[in-house]
């Protein structure tokens, strides 16, 4: 069992409960380090819906729809499937879950159609922000988020970034990327 993950689903589902915005970025952030460290890209879905879940609680028309309170007790279910699944060991059934959880976001996001862009298509540029913060260059930032490569740049491009986090230097980046595959 994946300690971890199930950690990372019991504070998505606290998180969600008490709409704590900050807690749920936070937590795509530590799955994003996760997922880079491990080299699991299938961890994506999960930051996705961390952040999308935090933008739906931002987005007051979202959450206090009728169609959220459906919504809701869909991904509440979702997360006890999911956690059952990580409990019994199956993680193709636990990440076939979380990406049922994504579809679901983005049915919700379509029938909301007030966003610029779709909110799952934000979540994977916030995904692949988090993952280039954490060491990852700027292509295996995209290619771990599913997003095109300018559009990853252009938005870490008009972020604070390197404020925020600092920036590793080559040295680091080459002992990251040693330790991942064992060198």
């Amino acid at each position: 069992m994946d300690e971890f993950l199930l950690k990372m689903l019991s504070d998505l589902e606290l998180n969600s409960k008490k709409r704590n915005v900050m807690k749920l970025k936070e937590l795509g952030g530590q799955i994003a380090e996760k997922a880079y460290i491990r080299g699991e890209r299938r961890l994506v879905s999960l930051i996705i819906v961390s952040y999308s879940m935090a933008k739906f609680l931002e987005k007051h028309y979202i959450s206090k729809s009728g169609k959220w309170d459906k919504f809701y007790s869909r991904f509440g279910a979702f997360l006890q499937s999911a956690k059952e699944e990580l409990r019994e060991g199956d993680m193709d059934s636990f990440y076939s879950v979380i990406d049922s959880m994504v579809e679901s976001i983005q049915e919700l996001s379509e029938l909301q159609g007030r966003f610029q862009s779709n909110i799952v298509d934000k979540a994977r540029i916030k995904a692949g922000t988090q993952i280039y913060a954490h060491g990852a260059s700027l292509s295996t930032a995209a290619a771990f988020a599913n997003v095109d490569k300018g559009s990853l740049a252009s938005y870490i491009n008009v972020t604070k970034l390197p404020d925020k986090y600092g920036t590793l230097t080559v040295k680091d980046r080459l002992k990251m990327a040693e330790s991942l595959f064992g060198m």
